[in-house]
């Protein structure tokens, strides 16, 4: 019960900041707006896992240039997002990134460090013997404490400033605290980058 106060307490008092933050540079017209589309999964991503058990995910983000130099640049990156998978639970989520850019011509390669937020349900409904009978428990949901860790590869579609951009990207998030089964989430997928203020 304390762990679950730690964290709706974090959740309440440092995210308020840290998006406010966020919030403030949207007003920039460098800010982009990222779109993803994930599989999420609890073992190491496979292709296999598009072809036989996909299990839902996406975020939409904002991403603003912290500092820049020809060939690489830091960046804050936040995020809302979902994912569902099957039988187990599903989730909205928030995180926010601090992120690194290489650049080389049209391509780059970027890693992200993050803190995120989830309210976990469970997929399916649950029981609890009550000495005589099964009886449904309402699921009003769980927090969880995630930090993430992203890396991907990013491709210019022009050569010109502010030019859309495809990534593919690889994500890993872990479930604080840890319930009975992996709390170590897998996300695999392709996003659209683009400057919509610009």
């Amino acid at each position: 019960m304390n762990c679950k106060f730690g964290i709706t307490a974090l959740f309440l008092f440092l995210f308020p900041t840290l998006v406010s933050a966020q919030l403030s540079l949207l007003k920039d017209k460098n800010t982009a707006v990222e779109i993803a589309l994930l599989d999420e999964s609890i073992n190491f991503p496979t292709f296999r896992s598009f072809n036989y058990s996909y299990n839902p995910a996406c975020y939409i983000a904002f991403e603003n240039i912290l500092k820049e130099k020809k060939q690489h640049d830091w960046h804050l990156h936040t995020s809302l997002g979902f994912y569902y998978h099957k039988d187990w639970q599903f989730a909205p989520h928030l995180n926010i990134a601090l992120g690194y850019r290489k650049h080389i011509n049209r391509f780059n390669g970027f890693a992200r460090l993050g803190v995120g937020y989830a309210h976990v349900f469970a997929a399916k409904a649950t029981y609890n013997f009550d000495g005589s009978n099964w009886k449904q428990v309402k699921d009003f949901g769980t927090p969880r404490f995630q930090p993430s860790l992203s890396v991907g590869i990013g491709y210019k579609l022009k050569d010109v400033p502010y030019s859309p951009q495809v990534s593919l990207m690889w994500s890993q998030s872990i479930d604080i605290p840890l319930n009975i089964f992996s709390g170590v989430h897998h996300f695999v997928g392709v996003s659209y980058k683009f400057y919509p203020f610009n």
